[in-house]
């Protein structure tokens, strides 16, 4: 990649570090089933062709993330720069480049030791600007070697589509996890490579000084066992200056006592003829320097003289031993990488978390070799670690780490605090770990280590720890294994945790769905049934026999039947309130006796005509709620009437209130149908109806107790629903805050309404609706009002230049022009300015009236509308027509 001059960013670092949006992104479900094979294909590359490892991963990485470009950076030797050993995907060009530290957002993971995740990185690092395609998104993961960040595997989308989530990180860092392991396996490869090539040109050159120049040269006489030397050879046994009367006896004293005997007999056997003499054995020199040697020698002169060489063969003995270290080393790699790829395969399979902890802990016990151990898990709601799974303790020290909080210092303890792996070698020697040695004898144990189970975002999901009986200090290999397996077990509580989850929330997707359906087959059911009587009640006035008190009464059934689909509306729209959170009380102090009383006079007429008993106890000092007094009638009006509704003639109910403390306790009773166990934990969700209930022709919309509910809570108090079961009653305990006396207690009565002879307006009502618009007329018209009728609005503007009204009942939604368009035209022309402007509309949220408003409204009337209700509006229409005529 070409260098750039150095600008300035055109953006800073934190502009483009994302890497706490990784822990907010919603993962994609996990294929732990690809990660293994990509892990065992990864084991077998490396146990086949170790060299090529490093592109092996940078394939596997792009195909198991399905990203465009992934690679591998690693930290020059001097600290200065990273390079790119290898690549796959659309950067593989780049291969063998790299960047400056500073340059890089490798350096950023190298500073931190963290994953790190960056949009559009070149906007802070210019020397990434030039590489094509760019890069979107750039996840990157340290690997360590020894302890110490080396480098880093990272992946790179090139599409604005593909965003990284925590399942990106966690197969990101499985792959770098095995980095670190291939990358130590090959440099004990290379260390094997270079001591072998040492070994070669030592030899090439000893093979040249023999030749050369008889290097280690000896000659013995047999009979005296006398040897003339050469320099080199006495330099060799460590002598500065030949030794007089060298003998056999003499070479026989620098052999380590181990060797000498096999050395003797060796040299017994060549004399005897058996065969020439060769062996090789370690000598002391006279320096103290134990080194290795080879002796090679025959007989010459009819076997009167022994002529051979003496040979130096520390380096290769040396070399040997390395590499018998390094194939020791990579066969443990390759046997735990087997193991873990077995580990991962049961986890895959488990039933349930507690057999997946059991065996992670098995596997990690066995894999270093303690005696015990135990995995803690992070509860939820007091944020302390506490045991699900153990080997080889007893109930004293479960006991004692019943719990551990973030302060403790054990090595668990300080495991939480700090997010890494925590090893005591020596408990006795630890002065942190001093409070716990106690149980440390008790327990058996004298080493620890503690490992966090990190989740996806470095979130705390527990410690799994392993403990020794003597003092130990684990491999930096049993290390980094014992963190691979934490990662596994990590990864398997989230999905377990994840499943659960979806589970959950499919059974209350699946409930919330029966609920709904519940409700609107309950909806059509109390929507029709008033359909009946008035349908009945319309056909009656039109029949010309119908005498006066016939005609009365149909018109008694429709407007009591109207009342009660408007109160079912009223009910759906109160709750939606309440959840939006748009209800506004006007509370003020009220009177708690005298308001429950005027609560339970209003339900009594329903009480007495089902032949029930009604008790009332309320305290006779005057004690006072701050409440707003409409909820506060609803409140108490409803529950009346529940029980009232539920209690089969001639039952009881009961409200009795008493003072708590700094409460009000108010207790609703009846002896009527009860609520079973199974719907008494949701008897307050919206459209929960119990079986027998819907039985009856009062059944409701089953929304009354979650607004009951609702508007308890809205006044800051709790309510509270027993039962002993069907055919027992039920009580509702309802608890509010008290307030200290003062003021004047309860709100003055309702307000008068417009007195006077009614004075004739000139009136238009709107709506795409015939029989809505026709009914208005005809109302208004026998009030003795000039009314005209528009079923559109363009008819509506048309109409009303003509007509010029005082009063406009407006509808809103209409198919031609809405009614906010229709009231701003209005309002624009000049005799539009005084005229009172009303939407009558079934869209009736707080939105639509403040929308209402701004479109230069006067009210807002929620259909269906009264004519009570409309009331105000015709006295401040007959308000602008006397002031208007005054003006005149």
């Amino acid at each position: 990649m070409p260098d750039q001059t150095a600008t300035q960013p055109a953006a800073s670092l934190d502009a483009v570090l994302r890497t706490p949006e990784l822990g907010r992104r919603a993962p994609r479900l996990a294929d732990h089933r690809a990660e293994s094979q990509a892990l065992l294909r990864l084991a077998g590359h490396l146990a086949e062709s170790p060299r090529t490892i490093l592109p092996a991963m940078a394939e596997i990485t792009l195909e198991l993330l399905g990203v465009g470009s992934s690679g591998i950076s690693l930290l020059r030797s001097d600290g200065s720069g990273f390079w790119w050993p290898a690549i796959a995907g659309a950067w593989q060009p780049y291969t063998g480049g790299g960047l400056p530290r500073d340059a890089s957002p490798c350096g950023v993971v190298l500073d931190t030791g963290r994953t790190q995740l960056f949009a559009h990185p070149e906007q802070y690092f210019q020397d990434i600007g030039p590489a094509e395609p760019r890069i979107e998104e750039v996840l990157l993961v340290p690997f360590r070697l020894h302890g110490k960040v080396v480098g880093t595997v990272w992946a790179l989308s090139h599409d604005a589509a593909r965003r990284f989530d925590g399942e990106d990180e966690r197969l990101l860092t499985s792959v770098a996890a095995f980095a670190s392991a291939a990358w130590q396996a090959l440099g004990s490869l290379d260390a094997l490579d270079a001591e072998q090539a040492r070994l070669r040109d030592s030899e090439d050159r000893l093979a040249f000084a023999l030749e050369a120049s008889h290097i280690g040269a000896w000659d013995m006489d047999l009979a005296t066992q006398t040897i003339v030397r050469s320099i080199e050879h006495d330099r060799l046994f460590g002598h500065g200056d030949a030794p007089e009367g060298w003998t056999f006896g003499d070479l026989l004293a620098h052999v380590v006592p181990a060797d000498r005997e096999r050395v003797a007999a060796s040299f017994g056997a060549a004399l005897a003829g058996e065969a020439d003499w060769n062996v090789e054995c370690r000598i002391r020199r006279a320096d103290g320097d134990v080194r290795w040697i080879v002796i090679a020698a025959r007989r010459r002169d009819q076997g009167g003289h022994m002529v051979g060489v003496v040979r130096d063969v520390t380096a290769q003995k040396l070399a040997e031993e390395a590499a018998r270290t390094s194939q020791l080393q990579l066969h443990e790699e390759l046997a735990a990488m087997t193991r873990l790829h077995e580990l991962v395969s049961r986890l895959l399979v488990c039933p349930d978390l507690s057999t997946a902890l059991q065996e992670v802990l098995d596997a990690t016990i066995e894999l270093n070799g303690a005696d015990k151990g135990n995995v803690q898990l992070v509860n939820e709601d007091s944020g302390a670690l506490e045991i699900v799974a153990h080997r080889g303790f007893g109930r004293e020290f479960l006991d004692f780490f019943k719990e551990v909080r973030v302060d403790a210092d054990c090595a668990c303890g300080q495991a939480m605090r700090s997010g890494r792996s925590v090893v005591i070698a020596d408990v006795m020697a630890d002065e942190a770990f001093a409070p716990f040695r106690g149980i440390a004898v008790a327990s058996g144990f004298r080493a620890v280590q503690a490992t966090p189970l990190l989740g996806a975002g470095g979130r705390l999901l527990g410690i799994m720890s392993t403990h020794w009986a003597q003092r130990h200090l684990p491999s930096a290999r049993d290390r980094r294994m014992t963190d691979l397996y934490a990662r596994q077990v990590a990864d398997f509580i989230e999905r377990m945790r994840t499943d659960a989850a979806l589970r959950k929330s499919a059974v209350s997707l699946a409930q919330a769905d029966r609920r709904k359906d519940e409700f609107l087959a309950t909806l059509a059911h109390e929507l029709r049934n008033p359909l009946g009587p008035i349908r009945h009640a319309a056909t009656l006035t039109k029949m010309p026999q119908a005498t006066r008190e016939q005609i009365k009464w149909a018109q008694d059934v429709i407007d009591r039947q109207v009342g009660h689909m408007a109160r079912l509306l009223d009910d759906l729209l109160e709750v939606s309130r309440i959840t939006r959170g748009t209800l506004e009380l006007r509370k003020e102090r009220l009177r708690l006796g005298e308001n429950l009383i005027a609560a339970s006079e209003t339900v009594r007429p329903l009480i007495e005509a089902r032949g029930h008993r009604l008790r009332v106890n309320v305290p006779q000092e005057e004690v006072f709620v701050d409440a707003d007094p409409v909820r506060f009638a609803q409140i108490f009006t409803n529950l009346l009437s529940n029980a009232a509704k539920y209690t089969d003639a001639g039952g009881l109910i009961e409200l009795d209130a008493i003072i708590e403390g700094a409460d009000a306790v108010v207790r609703v009773r009846d002896n009527g149908i009860g609520i079973s166990a199974e719907l008494l934990p949701r008897i307050f969700e919206m459209f929960s109806q119990a079986a027998s209930a819907l039985n009856r022709s009062e059944g409701g919309l089953g929304i009354g107790l979650s607004l009951v509910r609702g508007l308890v809570l809205l006044h800051g108090g709790a309510i509270d629903a027993h039962s002993e079961g069907l055919g027992h009653g039920s009580e509702f305990i309802v608890t509010l805050p008290l307030v200290a006396a003062g003021g004047t207690g309860d709100a003055g009565g309702a307000s008068a309404g417009n007195e006077g002879a009614t004075e004739s307006l000139r009136v238009l009502v709107v709506d795409d609706n015939r029989d809505h618009v026709d009914g208005w007329v005809n109302l208004l018209e026998l009030d003795g009002h000039v009314v005209r009728g528009a079923y559109s609005g363009t008819q509506a503007l048309r109409l009303a230049t003509e007509f010029q009204p005082q009063l406009v009942l407006l509808d809103i939604g209409m198919p031609d022009l809405n009614g906010y368009e229709v009231a701003r035209r209005m309002r624009e022309a000049t005799w539009g300015a005084d005229m009172v402007l009303v939407a009558v509309s079934g869209w009736s949220q707080a939105e639509d009236k403040r929308q209402a408003e701004a479109a230069g409204f006067d009210g807002h009337l929620a259909k269906p509308a009264s004519r009570d209700a409309l009331e105000p509006m015709i006295g401040l229409a007959q308000d602008r027509k006397r002031a208007l005529a005054r003006v005149a």
